[in-house]
């Protein structure tokens, strides 16, 4: 259940109820271990201060809410092959070592056919919404489509590899990058010239 609270108001007004993180328990003889399925769906949400933003990445679909919790649109995005091929999953597939590989071969078990159809939700400084293409691993660049408030599609920007944009104004992009051994914050000019 998603909630709005304020110090100042003894009232928690529900908002709605949405899916959680798709989980998968393995039981080994130790005891269960919960793991999320390679290709897991996982809930996106982004919130802004006139709405918040859900999706549950099984097809290309985006709820937009008002405050009140009301369902004020739905953002989606026909004909997007969200198909998982082989090569996409032997990709990101950890390579087996001697031991215990049972909790990675019961993880992948339960690997969907299909790919999530996108992976983050963002709003910008502006209210627009920008949607994380899915991208298996971390090693290729990331496309991130934008849609306007009212949710006319504005294109498409490209992120390095490895770098997670956190926030965005009108001409910068804020992130965290991967680095050799760890990361660090970078900010990246943005040009919406086109």
């Amino acid at each position: 259940m998603w909630a709005r609270w304020w110090p100042r108001q003894p009232a928690v007004q529900e908002l709605g109820r949405f899916p959680h993180d798709e989980m998968m328990v393995v039981l080994r003889e130790d005891g269960p271990v919960a793991g999320v399925p390679p290709f897991g769906r996982r809930t996106s949400r982004a919130v802004g201060p006139d709405a918040f933003l859900v999706g549950d990445q099984m097809a290309f679909e985006i709820r937009r809410y008002r405050p009140d919790g009301t369902l004020a649109e739905i953002l989606r995005l026909e004909g997007v092959d969200l198909t998982l091929t082989e090569a996409v999953k032997a990709s990101v597939r950890p390579p087996r070592s001697e031991g215990d590989t049972s909790l990675v071969d019961r993880l992948w078990e339960g690997a969907p056919a299909t790919r999530p159809a996108y992976t983050r939700l963002l709003l910008d400084r502006m209210g627009n919404l920008w949607v994380a293409e899915h991208v298996a691993g971390r090693d290729s660049p990331r496309n991130w489509l934008l849609f306007s408030p009212s949710g006319e599609a504005m294109g498409l920007v490209t992120v390095p590899a490895g770098f997670s944009p956190q926030e965005i104004g009108a001409d910068w992009v804020l992130g965290v990058e991967a680095t050799g051994g760890g990361e660090r914050v970078v900010r990246y000019g943005l040009n919406r010239g086109g």
